[in-house]
């Protein structure tokens, strides 16, 4: 019998378990690390354990840490969420062994599915259709190069166990694939410890769609319909929706029969997900099987009313399903889209900092399943996934339209945000006619190399005119430094320089002509009269042109962090000695991230072209590569393999050409 539940992990997954298991009558217990010791779950849990340092691997992935705050605080079970060791069979058998009741499948099923290779042959004999590759355990570059050119290009290169992306590749040509395996191999040991892989034919332009399962000791499984999880980026998802648009009832009835004869092969136990590659000829094909909650579990809850998580914890103690297939029903539409710290003008680059402010909006049909509040730091050691918002409606347009207006809502200054890149994939005219497939947002979005319109030019010039005015106000004490308020007193007038994240640097001129007007020149551009209506804390309502727009705005440090509805951006204020060093350190390449130096690329006196890669940094157990911003001669390297860097840490110098 179950009373106290240990939540293994973090984040928005262990805020969702502490809910549902505090809603069932159960005592729950967080864990965290040196860098969570303010995050949000812990401050939710009846009590919470420090597990070691901020490194995953000594916290989160440690299983005899895990295991030894359950025995100290006396938990009976542990839920494992998802990531971390959720799919780790040898926790699960720990937890067995320890006397814990591990709320999840078996660990002989976690086995069988966590590697792809081997899950795959089991899929086989058990009659379900597999995408044709090669899973062999000779890993040497010559077999791979053979069983590549066998399959025929393009294929993909995944890790063998674990998933999220971690250690995939697409490799076109011939020439590529040495590279892509040795730089898949290395994310693969780093994110799940083996870096065995495997090859499989690439299905272009197929939909990724995945069933939800469920079954009790007692034998009965069941399942509840489909995800359509087609919108990815560096092969994870950032959208996701049920009904699928590409399903249709008789699709969904053979899919659904074959997860459900899946799950029951492997003596399936829980919430699990069969996933599989829909390709445009309408074939399906096994991908592999996640034996775990999902993150886009919330959609399925919302058109079918089944609590899955309240479902694991029931089948953990012993409880048999009480809803049969045929009960199974799934009314309206859900859309769930991942807010993640994350700046897509960077390649999706991981963001790092503290959150300023935070605020989801309260809107009729959506839902917010987050990890994160204000003041709270996101580190470079997790996944920098923040919340999930839900769009709920009686149609899809319905849902997208709420969902569209909760991001637009929603405000988070701090780290850059994906908010606005999830709109425009949620506006776009392939989504709305629910065409989009896994390779859309790579084709669309990753080479867009149309200029910025003028509306948007519009939107930022009227951003940074706010910006300018906030930090002259401040200067002239005429707006509180704690935000509470705006005095209208004393002539406002002032000049500054304000530098954005892409290193443009923005001379603002700035007069005060009436109360509560101003003037704003930017550079040379056209000015800008602005006016001020109200400033509640960190709201302002302003007007240009007689439309009335609210923003938020925060003025801390040098900096100023500014979001509305269409844009985010962050500003820092420059003296006139700082500019001319902005313009010096364009020679000057720093890490954009905090994480570990891989591997360096170049040495000193070697000649680069611009986008040449010079470095290859870890962070959040993804690789990411600095490229030379201009062409040049490399005059001095500051950091070497092995070594830990900050964001901002100076990496190399170039010599212009």
């Amino acid at each position: 019998m179950m009373n106290k539940i240990l939540v293994a992990n973090r984040g928005e997954i262990a805020v969702r378990v502490i809910n549902a298991a505090h809603q069932l009558g159960y005592q729950t217990v967080a864990v965290f690390s040196e860098a969570d010791r303010a995050a949000l779950h812990v401050s939710l849990a009846d009590q919470a354990v420090f597990i070691g340092a901020a490194n995953s691997r000594d916290s989160y992935l440690n299983i005899s840490v895990v295991i030894n705050a359950a025995k100290k605080v006396e938990a009976d079970a542990i839920h494992p969420g998802y990531g971390f060791l959720a799919e780790n069979a040898d926790f699960a058998k720990a937890c067995e062994e320890a006397g814990l009741i591990f709320i999840g499948p078996s660990s002989e099923a976690i086995h069988m599915m966590g590697n792809k290779a081997q899950a795959k042959d089991c899929m086989e004999v058990a009659g379900v259709p597999c995408i044709p590759g090669y899973r062999g355990n000779d890993q040497q570059l010559s077999t791979l190069q053979q069983q590549a050119a066998a399959i025929g290009f393009p294929v993909y290169i995944k890790a063998a166990l674990g998933g999220g992306g971690r250690g995939m590749r697409q490799v076109m040509f011939t020439e590529e694939l040495p590279a892509a395996i040795e730089s898949a191999k290395s994310e693969a040991k780093s994110a799940v410890g083996d870096d065995q892989l495997i090859l499989e034919k690439a299905i272009t332009n197929g939909r990724h769609i995945e069933f939800q399962v469920l079954a009790d000791r007692q034998g009965h499984t069941i399942h509840l319909g489909e995800r359509d999880c087609s919108l990815q980026r560096r092969h994870q998802k950032v959208i996701e929706e049920t009904p699928s648009p590409a399903v249709n009832d008789i699709l969904r009835q053979r899919m659904g029969k074959v997860a459900v004869e899946a799950a029951k092969a492997i003596g399936y136990i829980g919430a699990g997900t069969v996933e599989f590659l829909l390709a445009e000829s309408g074939e399906f094909y096994f991908l592999e099987m996640n034996t775990r909650l999902q993150v886009e579990h919330p959609v399925t809850e919302m058109v079918t009313g089944i609590d899955l998580v309240k479902w694991q914890l029931k089948i953990a103690d012993g409880q048999s399903l009480t809803i049969q297939q045929q009960d199974i029903l799934m009314t309206g539409h859900a859309i769930e889209a991942r807010l993640y710290a994350e700046d897509p003008d960077q390649q999706f680059l991981p963001q790092t900092g503290d959150i300023k402010l935070c605020q989801f909006p309260k809107i009729e049909g959506v839902r917010y399943d987050r990890g994160v509040k204000t003041g709270q730091t996101v580190s470079a050691y997790y996944d920098p996934m923040l919340a999930k918002i839900i769009g709920t409606g009686e149609t899809r347009e319905e849902a997208r339209r709420r969902l569209i207006r909760a991001l637009q809502q929603t405000v988070l200054l701090g780290p850059i945000t994906n908010r606005q890149f999830l709109v425009e994939l949620l506006q776009s005219s392939v989504f709305i006619a629910g065409k989009a497939h896994c390779q859309f947002i790579e084709q669309q979005f990753f080479n867009k190399t149309e200029p910025v319109s003028e509306r948007d030019k519009i939107g930022n010039s009227q951003l940074i005119a706010l910006a300018a005015i906030s930090v002259t106000l401040l200067m002239n004490n005429n707006y509180s430094h704690q935000h509470q308020g705006w005095r209208n007193s004393g002539l406002a007038s002032g000049y500054c320089r304000l530098k954005a994240d892409n290193n443009s640097v923005f001379s603002c001129k700035l007069q005060k002509l009436s109360h509560p007007f101003y003037q704003v020149v930017i550079d040379d551009m056209p000015a800008i009269d602005l006016n001020i209506v109200s400033i509640d804390d960190h709201q302002w309502r302003y007007s240009i042109e007689g439309i009335v727009n609210t923003a938020y705005v925060l003025v801390e440090q040098g900096q100023v962090f500014i979001s509305n509805q269409a844009q985010q951006i962050r500003l820092t204020q420059l003296g006139f000695e700082s500019v001319q060093e902005l313009e010096q350190a364009h020679n000057n390449v720093s890490a954009p991230i905090s994480g570990c130096v891989v591997k360096v690329l170049v040495d000193t006196n070697q000649t680069v072209a611009k986008g040449d890669k010079l470095v290859v940094i870890e962070a959040m157990k993804m690789e990411h590569v600095v490229v030379a911003p201009l062409s040049g001669t490399i005059d001095k390297v500051y950091v070497a393999s092995g070594q830990q860097v900050s964001a901002g840490t100076l990496l190399i110098d170039i010599h212009p050409s």
